[in-house]
């Protein structure tokens, strides 16, 4: 159960940091 948690938290910050990486480059542009 720890680990379905830990794997979700990973997904979510993985999700979260493309968004924050996508979002620069398309202020970049």
């Amino acid at each position: 159960m720890g680990l379905t948690l830990l794997s979700r938290l990973n997904i979510v910050a993985m999700s979260a940091a493309f968004l924050f990486v996508g979002a620069i480059i398309i202020g970049a542009f």
